[in-house]
């Protein structure tokens, strides 16, 4: 749960990055390996492009995305910080990613 500072921050700065909630190392290998997944699935779609990969081969891009996004924005405790920010009525409407240099992992 987010403290009353993060609300008040995230309600004055537009964001906030939780100080009592991390990613294991397993949940965040898990998710490098989906994004090389979903990168070497989609070769013809520049990795600046790869959006809603949440939709495994769904409008409206159609690409080949992986599970592990939307394990990870059904969360409980992702979905309860959020509903603490603007209420109960939440809707995944997009993912994307963001980072300039990714290289894609020469493990298979």
């Amino acid at each position: 749960m987010l403290a009353t500072s993060e609300i008040e921050s995230y309600r004055e700065d537009g964001l906030v990055i939780p100080r009592d909630f991390r990613l294991s190392e397993t949940e965040l290998d898990c998710l490098h390996d989906a994004v090389d997944s979903v990168i070497r699935a989609n070769p013809d779609t520049p990795t600046d492009f790869l959006f809603n990969v949440h939709l495994d081969r769904l409008p409206p891009l159609r690409l080949v995305g992986h599970s592990a996004f939307t394990s990870l924005v059904t969360r409980h405790e992702i979905l309860d910080m959020v509903e603490q920010l603007i209420g109960p009525d939440i809707i995944n409407w997009a993912t994307s990613r963001d980072d300039k240099n990714y290289q894609v992992s020469s493990q298979q």
